[in-house]
């Protein structure tokens, strides 16, 4: 791989090669969770294990087009869950590649559970409730399940302790909703929440 990557060097199509001895220097903090080798990063997302060059030029075309967007369904589709959810734990900035995935009407049923996974995984955190307007736009979705998985991640995203009457408000709307799973999430959240 790193004599790949040297000719990607020497034809300008990557800019810098770093290589390091992870013996000898630490990886970057956003990466200590990574245990196997080798490790390349690019579009600074770390990529584990061995490529060949063709999967490297697939990737290299993809940089500056939803590239990481592509980087989470690739893994989740992989099953790497874990490693996901350790890196976006780290990395929470790139939590928000996961709206645009949801909101797409190809993305496949393996990559949705992976998300919702994922977002469990962030139940009441600070970076998933930077995403609430986009859940809030996609509980009108014309998708019903791509709306009720929003709503879903709403109740998620909720914490009692900020007193956000507002998303109370939003989610308390859906009890009146016409479909019986948003009501029924309404509910449930309603339970565990009564007033706000």
């Amino acid at each position: 791989m790193k004599n790949v990557l040297a000719s990607y060097l020497d034809t300008g199509q990557i800019s810098a090669l770093d290589i390091i001895n992870i013996e000898q220097q630490a990886l970057p903090d956003a990466f200590n969770f990574i245990r196997s080798v080798p490790v390349m990063v690019m579009a600074d997302l770390p990529f584990v294990g061995n490529y060949s060059h063709d999967e490297i030029n697939d990737w290299l075309r993809l940089v500056g087009h939803h590239f990481t967007e592509n980087y989470l369904q690739k893994n989740l589709i992989d099953g790497n869950l874990h490693f996901l959810i350790s890196l976006l734990s780290r990395r929470t900035d790139l939590l928000a590649s996961i709206i645009p995935l949801l909101k797409n009407d190809e993305t496949g049923m393996q990559v949705r559970i992976g998300i919702t996974a994922i977002v469990e995984s962030f139940t009441k955190t600070a970076a998933l409730h930077e995403l609430v307007p986009a859940f809030k736009q996609l509980t009108t979705h014309h998708n019903i399940n791509t709306a009720t998985d929003a709503l879903y991640y709403l109740s998620l995203a909720y914490d009692s302790d900020s007193k956000d009457k507002t998303l109370h408000d939003f989610i308390s709307r859906f009890l009146q909703h016409e479909n019986a799973e948003c009501r029924s999430i309404a509910e449930d959240f309603l339970d565990e929440y009564p007033s706000s």
